[in-house]
């Protein structure tokens, strides 16, 4: 037989990663290095030369034929031959398709390994200046950390007015607020200041790996410079242990037109690949003081919530990576997700039903009945079908050993949110006169 090794380092990588039974990692656009790392690594795919690379390892990666015999555990010959089957190429021999598939073992699901507060650890406020000559000698992980909380209190120097009108006009949300000192603000002349200083400080390749520039047109700019009118609200992610700053949701005043068309409200500036960041306000603080823990959609809906609580804003319904629920126990937590279908999905979960192209939907807490009704009679017509079930954060907070868990609902009438409830005037309806619930 001769392998038509040509037609076989054209397909696709992805299509191949897939085949070969490698997943994305949890909450990622990247998948996951099969090679046994402590921790989670990505998988980056190069589209132009049709090969990928783990991040963190020498041991995978390269063109489909390479990854295909790292996966069968074999060499050249029986990659050759797996991926000739699995995507039906002739041999150039014409000696018809290989029969021999390989077999891939199982996949063993991982349990989830959570993660714990060790409330006996201290908290470390760190002062900047005092690393600055040890920088050379830190881990990518150490100076990614340094690098963004460089970034992060530059963002709270300087005019924060533009910060604090903004969230009291377009939030509703009073500019006394102590949650607003924490988030960070940045104008255009300010970017253009600190990013001056930055690159006086930091190796430029640092600066590129980190994502805080970007190569652009024969130079290194703002990975951000598309944004050219206000300014940018810098909404920190803090290591647990310390104060140092592992990544930011970032907020434009004012967002381009692609962005108000794509629904799109905030960017991201993190390396997950790096650092694994907890969602704002999921911290040393929070963990060690507050037996209730807030959870939100958004960071607006977070600090619309009333009085003193601790307040978790997950970015996004499915932002809070599983692992991160361990830290939770313990705790009370509550749900205050929006009040619309992917809102009320996220947080209860939810069945689907697959009737040929067609899906219909469940949600767990509150259409059980209908759900089991339909599968009867879907059977009873012998009609063909298969059903998936989605976890929401609740069952996902139970599996993580979270007694008590609960999700809050309201009448959407008096606003599709917290902070929509907040700018309505609404917060009493769920929280009343006290602020509590």
């Amino acid at each position: 037989m001769k392998y038509h090794t040509e037609a076989l380092r054209a397909l696709d990588i992805e299509a191949v990663l897939r085949v070969l039974g490698i997943d994305y990692m949890p909450n990622s656009k990247y998948y996951e290095c099969p090679y046994p790392h402590k921790k989670p690594q990505a998988i980056k795919v190069y589209p132009k030369t049709n090969t990928c690379k783990c991040f963190n390892c020498n041991e995978f990666g390269g063109d489909t034929i390479k990854v295909a015999e790292y996966m069968l555990g074999q060499g050249f010959k029986e990659a050759c031959e797996f991926l000739h089957a699995s995507f039906n190429i002739p041999f150039l021999d014409n000696s018809g398709h290989s029969k021999k598939v390989a077999v891939l073992p199982k996949k063993k699901k991982k349990a989830i390994e959570y993660f714990t507060f060790d409330s006996n650890r201290t908290f470390d406020n760190v002062v900047l200046r005092e690393y600055f000559g040890k920088y050379a000698k830190m881990n990518d992980s150490q100076k990614l950390k340094f690098v963004y909380t460089y970034l992060y209190r530059s963002s709270l120097q300087g005019d924060q007015s533009a910060k604090f009108a903004y969230y009291s006009k377009e939030r509703g949300i009073s500019k006394d607020n102590p949650k607003l000192r924490v988030l960070g603000y940045l104008n255009k002349s300010r970017v253009e200041v600190i990013l001056e200083e930055m690159k006086s400080l930091f190796p430029t390749e640092d600066l590129l790996k980190f994502g805080i520039l970007k190569e652009k047109d024969g130079q290194e700019k703002f990975v951000f410079d598309y944004i050219d009118q206000g300014g940018l609200i810098m909404v920190p992610s803090f290591d647990l242990y310390s104060d140092m700053v592992t990544a930011f949701m970032v907020r434009p005043t004012h967002p381009p037109k692609w962005m108000k068309k794509k629904g799109i409200k905030e960017l991201q500036l993190s390396k997950r690949e790096i650092v694994r960041p907890l969602p704002f306000g999921l911290t040393y603080k929070a963990l060690a003081k507050y037996t209730t823990l807030y959870v939100t959609e958004g960071h607006p809906d977070a600090l619309s919530i009333p009085g003193n609580k601790a307040v978790i804003a997950s970015p996004g319904t499915y932002g809070i990576d599983e692992e991160a629920l361990g830290l939770f126990r313990g705790k009370r937590v509550v749900l205050a997700f929006d009040q619309d279908r992917s809102g009320l999905k996220a947080a209860y979960g939810f069945r689907a039903i697959n009737v040929g192209d067609r899906k219909e939907e469940y949600l767990v807490s509150l259409e059980n009945r209908e759900y089991y009704d339909r599968i009867k009679e879907l059977r009873a017509k012998n009609v063909e079908h298969d059903t998936s079930f989605t976890m929401g954060l609740l069952q996902k907070l139970t599996n993580a050993g979270i007694k008590s868990v609960e999700v809050l609902t309201w009448d959407p009438k008096y606003g599709s949110d917290i902070n929509d409830l907040a700018i309505n005037g609404n917060l009493e309806i769920v929280f009343g006169k006290e602020g509590s619930v």
